[in-house]
């Protein structure tokens, strides 16, 4: 994935690539006033179901060496829900 962010929209645009699906995933969203949280949100087609889906990811910084993942997923017919959780630890 990439991230960066659009000072013309305001916003930060991510891109996912995987092997799941063929599409890029193209998600967009904010990131709190401390800069240490940012969400950000996608809609496409479920590769194993074609229903809609809408994919929320929050990134969490939580110090210098430790960074946190968590991608939630959710269809029309279902509750958001976790679908995976990263943690990221800065090799010393």
């Amino acid at each position: 994935g990439t991230a960066a962010y659009d000072r013309f929209l305001g916003k930060y645009i991510e891109t996912w690539i995987d092997s799941m699906g063929t599409m890029v995933l193209i998600s967009e969203g904010t990131c709190d006033g401390m800069g240490k949280v940012r969400t950000i949100t996608a809609k496409f087609a479920d590769p194993m179901t074609q229903k809609p889906t809408t994919m929320r990811s929050v990134y969490r910084i939580l110090d210098p060496d430790h960074h946190n993942l968590e991608m939630y997923s959710k269809t029309a017919d279902q509750e958001e829900s976790k679908v995976v959780e990263i943690s990221y630890t800065r090799k010393k």
